[in-house]
């Protein structure tokens, strides 16, 4: 027996040994690989074209045109910070991931890189008679706006905590099935919980919904802070520049012809402060996500004016006449939250149970709610178009601002409920290569003028 176990414990080190041995030599393989991949993958340009060489067993060419280039974006982690060097990304229209990422190129060289694409990029016709006479001229990048850090707190206190609340709700209430499904009897300690709170009494559970509101204020403004902070969006040749973030530094550049809207938002405490938060964005419809879009979390009415005198002919950059929707919205939309509110009251009424006029009282709150906020959202249903631009308001508490360039909507579609219909009403939905919007309830032949 004993040397029976001798002989298992020999096998069994043998065998570790072979599983150690394989695994250093395919880190060694790997490494070698990486090593060689790094030095064949190389980049050149080509008079207006970016050009990227790549592959180890087999060679992969890839060639970017400068009119299909998005953005130019810099990224900088502390690591890159302490070497003064950025990782470099390129993004393209019609493509859902990045075109070109280097993980780090220095800053002189990639700055020169993005200088370059811009200055030779190929513009719509529109932008290059509006741009002849600057070209010829090259001007500095101008500061249009910056974050300081009482602004960046600002920001912090007025984001949507509700928000954050109900996601980490829902991320409690999924750890708890998980914990459920390896045995932990978790209704147990619930029941003890639910003793304990009914215990201590309302006071302590004001108490207790003040402290986490504030934790998540406290936890929304660092993060705001740590994220955007020395925020600049600057002015540059044909395009516009946003810098920001403490421990990652990020940096996108985008082009005039690449942008297809403006739009800025506000709520409740923003409103108060009169700051909203700005996204422009870009032409993609499959990469615009708020990562690669330029967004502003905090700014004033007067810098938003700013970036529209850019973007914007000074005689259309504002609408001077908005139109709301047909109060028919209003109408059909009460109908029918009233409607639904009576069926299901009369379908309680029905149940012989003793807090049934308790839970008719507390369906006829969350029917007034949706009433009210149907008054809101109607009167903030408003759209304006001149000759250069269709602007499209909404809201329900905070308010919603989009502005699209007339020129650059790739569609326009109309369509009509059977209500919609009999009463000459129609939506009008407008493409654009960002995304989808619509206009509700006009006149149907105002919808086609």
């Amino acid at each position: 027996m004993k040397r029976n176990d001798r002989g298992d414990v020999k096998y069994r080190k043998e065998n570790f040994n072979y599983f150690l041995f394989g695994l250093i030599a395919i880190a060694i393989i790997l490494a070698i690989y990486s090593i060689i991949s790094f030095f064949r993958y190389r980049f050149h340009v080509e008079v207006d074209e970016f050009v990227v060489e790549m592959g180890v067993f087999s060679r992969k060419k890839i060639i970017i045109p400068f009119d299909r280039i998005q953005s130019v974006n810099f990224k900088q982690n502390l690591v890159h910070q302490i070497f003064n060097v950025v990782g470099l990304e390129i993004d393209t229209a019609g493509t859902s991931k990045k075109e070109f990422d280097f993980d780090a190129l220095s800053m002189s060289k990639s700055e020169a890189l993005r200088d370059y694409i811009f200055q030779n990029k190929e513009s719509d016709d529109l932008i290059k008679e509006e741009s002849e006479v600057e070209d010829k001229v090259q001007k500095p990048a101008k500061l249009l706006m910056q974050l300081s850090f009482g602004d960046l707190i600002k920001i912090g206190v007025t984001q949507n905590h509700f928000r954050s609340f109900a996601l980490v709700l829902l991320f409690a209430l999924g750890a708890l099935d998980q914990l459920e499904d390896i045995g932990i009897e978790v209704d147990k300690y619930e029941e003890v919980a639910e003793e304990n709170l009914l215990r201590l009494g309302a006071i302590f559970m004001a108490i207790l919904a003040v402290f986490v509101l504030v934790f998540f204020i406290i936890v929304s403004t660092v993060v705001t802070v740590l994220r955007f902070f020395d925020l600049r969006f600057l002015r540059i040749k044909n395009g516009f520049k946003l810098e920001h973030g403490l421990f990652n530094r990020n940096e996108i550049s985008v082009m005039d012809n690449k942008m297809q809207a403006l739009k800025w938002s506000d709520n409740l405490l923003r409103k108060v402060l009169k700051l909203f938060t700005v996204q422009i964005n870009l032409a993609s419809s499959v990469v615009v996500q708020k990562k690669t879009a330029i967004v502003i979390p905090g700014a004033k009415k007067s810098d938003i004016n700013s970036i529209k005198s850019y973007y914007f002919s000074e005689n259309y950059a504002n609408i001077d006449e908005l139109y709301g929707a047909d109060k028919y919205y209003l109408i059909r939309r009460i109908t029918i939250i009233l409607s639904i509110f009576l069926i299901l009251s009369g379908i309680l009424i029905g149940y012989d149970v003793e807090f049934v006029w308790n839970f008719i009282f507390i369906l006829a709150l969350i029917f007034g709610y949706f009433i009210a906020t149907s008054f809101l959202k109607y009167g903030k249903l408003k759209y304006g178009i001149n000759e250069e631009i269709i602007q499209i308001n909404s809201g329900i508490f905070g308010n919603r601002y989009a502005v699209y360039p007339i020129y650059k909507l790739q569609g326009v579609s109309i369509r009509q409920s059977p209500a919609q219909l009999r009463k000459g009403l129609a939506n009008l939905v407008i493409y654009s290569s960002s995304g989808v919007d619509t206009i509700r309830y006009i006149d149907r032949k105002g919808s086609t003028t």
